[in-house]
C-alpha cells in the first residue's frame, strides 16, 4: 500500500494487524511517499511509479519528508518503494482537479506550479486527463501495473461515466478491459462511497483482457439505498452476488436488490461500452427508464407498459446546426452591457425565478473589446458573432429549480451560460418543433441520459456531448406535421412551465408531449413523465421514503442474511 500521508499508512498497518492478530509481521509492504520538491527533483508521491517500478530514496537536506519510509506496527525503516506486477488494485485516489481553483498539489503552494508541470509531462505519455482530475491519472497508473486477468477496483467521480474530460478514462477501460461491475449510489442522502464529500461517485470493478480476448456484457447496480455501516454493506454485497443473472437492458423484466424492510437497488446489464461511449447504465436509478433511454438512443421508442416499438425520426444535434463559443471566448471578445446599445444582443445568466418559458427576450447588449481583458488574449469579436444563434441550450441546469432547456428568440443571440445553436438552414417551423421537442418529456429524458452528474439536481452539458445529443430529426417532417407543431408552440412558447423535477404535474409540459404524441402517432408519454419525476437525480427526492428505516428488522434478521447456510432462530414469544 502507498500514501502520502503518514497517518494514512499508520491507520492501514494498525487495521491489517487487528484484522489477524495471531499473525506475527515482520515487514508489511506499506509506504509514505515523498512528496514535494527535493532540491530540484519534483517528487509526486505514487505518481512516481509512472516512471518505472521502483522509487529510490532521496534524503533532503534539510531531513524534510522526501525519503520513502516503509512503515509497520511497531515501527518504520527508510527503504525503497518497490510495486510489483499486481493482480488487484484497489483504489480510492484524490479526486483534485486542474480546473476551478487549479488544486492539483494545493496543499503544497510554493512547489505546486513546479509539480503540476511535472505531472503535465508525464501524463502526456499516457491514456489519462488532467482536467479530469488525479483520479484519471492513477488509473492509468494502475493499469501500467496491472497483470492481465488482473482487477481493477476503483472509487472514481460520477463523472466518470459520461463527461468529456473522462472520455480517455473510459477510453482505456473499453480498450483492455472487461467492465464487470459499476455500482452507482441514488441515494439522496449519500451518492458517494467516500468520507468528507458531497460529490456523487460510482465504483467500478474491471478484468483486465488478455490477448484477443472481448468483453462481455457489464452489469450495473444502481443503488437506492446506500448502506451505512459495514454490516449494511456486507449485507448488500451477498444480496448482489445471489443475483447471479441480471435481467438485460432488451428484456422486459426488473432484477431487483430488495432487502428486509425496503428495495435497495436495481441491477441491469448492458452491451460493453466502446471506445468513449458514456457508462449510461449508471446515470439512472429505475430499470425501467433507462431502458427507455437506451430505446431511443437506438432510433425506437418503447414506453413503459405497452408493448408498441415505434421508429422515431432521430438525428445527431450537430445534424441540425453548429454550437457557438463557450462562455470564455464570448467574454474574451464582448463586455457585457445593460445600458449601451449594441447590435450585438445576448441572453445574460439563467434565473429559474426569471427564465419561466420557452419564448424569451434579450436582457443585455455586448460591446466588442478593444483591448483584451486582464491575463487573456483578445478574440475577433466578428468572428465569435458568426456562431451567435436563434436557439440557445442550458449549459447547466439545476432541474428542482430550472424550468427550460432550450429557448427561443426568433434573432441571432449569445449567452453566457448557454450554448447558441446556429441553425441557419432550418425554416422558423423546424425551429419551433426543435424548441417544442427539446423541452418534452422526451426531449428531458435524452438530456437526463447524456448529463454530466456533479452534485444532485445539479447537471452539466458541455459541448461535445451536445453536439452528439440524440434530438428529433425535424428535417425530416413533412409539411402537415411541421404545421401542427408551429399552431402548438405560438399558442405554447409563453406559457409558465413548472421547474422540470415537476413534470409529472405541469399542465404546459403535458400539452406538448400531447402534441408531439399526436403530430408523430406516438402513444401516451405519462409514464414516462412519471418515472422521471421519481428520478433522485433530477428531484432530489428520494424514490423510495421507507428506505430511511433500517434495513434489518432486528439484529437477528441481519445475522440470518450475512451467514445464510444457519438454521434461523426464533425467539420464544
Amino acid at each position: 500500500g502507498y500514501d502520502v500521508l503518514p497517518s494514512a499508512v499508520h491507520l492501514t498497518a494498525s487495521t491489517l494487524a487487528m484484522l489477524a492478530p495471531e499473525v506475527a509481521f515482520v515487514n508489511m509492504n506499506l509506504y509514505v511517499m515523498p512528496l514535494g520538491i527535493d532540491i530540484t527533483q519534483p517528487k509526486l508521491g505514487s505518481l512516481d511509479f509512472l516512471s518505472g517500478n521502483v522509487i529510490q530514496t532521496q534524503i533532503a537536506l534539510d531531513y524534510s519528508q522526501t525519503e520513502t519510509i516503509r512503515m509497520g506496527v511497531s515501527g518504520s525503516s527508510i527503504t525503497n518503494a518497490t510495486l510489483p506486477k499486481l493482480n488487484l488494485c484497489v483504489m480510492n485516489p484524490p479526486f483534485v482537479r486542474s480546473v476551478g481553483g487549479n488544486l492539483l498539489f494545493g496543499s503544497l503552494p510554493d512547489e505546486r506550479d513546479k509539480l503540476q508541470n511535472e505531472l503535465k509531462k508525464r501524463v502526456k505519455k499516457i491514456a489519462a486527463s488532467i482536467t479530469a482530475g488525479l483520479g484519471s491519472v492513477f488509473l492509468a497508473l494502475a493499469d501500467k501495473h496491472l497483470e492481465v486477468n488482473g482487477r481493477l477496483a476503483f472509487v472514481l467521480p460520477a463523472a466518470l461515466a459520461s463527461g468529456e474530460a473522462w472520455a480517455a478514462s473510459r477510453k482505456l477501460i473499453a480498450s483492455r478491459y472487461h467492465l464487470e461491475t459499476v455500482i452507482a449510489s441514488h441515494d439522496i442522502e449519500r451518492p458517494n462511497f467516500s468520507e468528507n464529500t458531497s460529490l456523487s461517485e460510482i465504483l467500478f470493478i474491471a478484468r483486465k483482457l488478455g490477448s484477443n480476448e472481448n468483453p462481455n456484457a457489464t452489469s450495473y447496480v444502481n443503488l437506492w439505498r446506500n448502506p451505512h455501516s459495514i454490516h449494511e454493506a456486507m449485507d448488500l454485497a451477498n444480496r448482489i452476488l445471489l443475483q447471479d443473472k441480471p435481467v438485460s437492458i432488451d428484456s422486459t423484466s426488473i432484477t431487483t436488490i430488495r432487502g428486509v424492510a425496503s428495495k435497495l437497488g436495481e441491477i441491469v446489464t448492458l452491451p460493453p461500452a466502446k471506445e468513449e461511449q458514456n457508462w449510461t447504465g449508471a446515470l439512472f436509478a429505475q430499470t425501467e427508464l433507462l431502458r427507455t433511454c437506451w430505446g431511443l438512443q437506438n432510433n425506437k421508442l418503447i414506453v413503459p407498459g405497452t408493448s408498441q416499438q415505434l421508429s422515431l425520426p432521430i438525428c445527431k444535434l450537430s445534424e441540425l446546426g453548429e454550437l457557438g463559443y463557450d462562455r470564455r471566448d464570448i467574454h474574451d471578445a464582448f463586455e457585457v452591457s445593460y445600458d449601451d446599445w449594441s447590435p450585438y444582443q445576448a441572453f445574460w445568466c439563467h434565473e429559474s425565478g426569471k427564465v419561466r418559458s420557452i419564448s424569451q427576450t434579450t436582457t443585455a447588449y455586448l460591446i466588442a473589446r478593444s483591448k483584451p481583458a486582464q491575463n487573456r488574449k483578445l478574440k475577433n469579436a466578428k468572428d465569435v458573432w458568426t456562431k451567435a444563434g436563434k436557439i440557445l441550450l442550458a449549459e447547466r441546469l439545476r432541474t428542482n429549480t430550472h424550468r427550460v432547456i432550450a429557448i427561443g428568440f426568433g434573432k441571432p443571440v449569445l449567452g453566457n451560460t448557454w450554448w447558441a445553436l446556429n441553425t441557419s438552414d432550418l425554416t422558423e417551423q423546424m425551429e419551433k418543433s426543435f424548441l417544442l421537442w427539446s423541452n418534452s418529456s422526451l426531449g428531458l429524458l435524452l438530456y437526463y441520459g447524456s448529463r454530466v452528474i456533479t452534485e444532485g439536481a445539479w447537471m452539466q452539458m458541455k459541448k461535445p456531448a451536445w453536439k452528439s445529443m440524440l434530438v428529433l430529426n425535424v428535417r425530416s417532417l413533412n409539411k402537415k406535421q411541421l404545421e401542427e407543431l408551429e399552431v402548438a408552440y405560438n399558442t405554447l412558447c409563453n406559457e409558465e412551465l413548472a421547474p422540470i423535477a415537476q413534470l409529472n404535474t405541469d399542465a404546459v409540459r403535458q400539452k406538448i408531449d400531447d402534441t408531439l404524441c399526436k403530430t408523430l402517432s406516438m402513444p401516451n408519454l405519462s409514464p414516462i413523465r412519471e418515472l422521471l419525476a421519481r428520478e433522485p437525480g433530477l428531484t432530489t427526492l428520494e424514490i423510495n421514503p421507507k428506505q430511511k428505516n433500517a434495513p434489518f428488522d432486528s439484529e437477528e434478521e441481519e445475522t440470518d442474511i450475512l451467514q445464510p447456510k444457519q438454521p434461523r432462530k426464533r425467539k420464544p414469544k
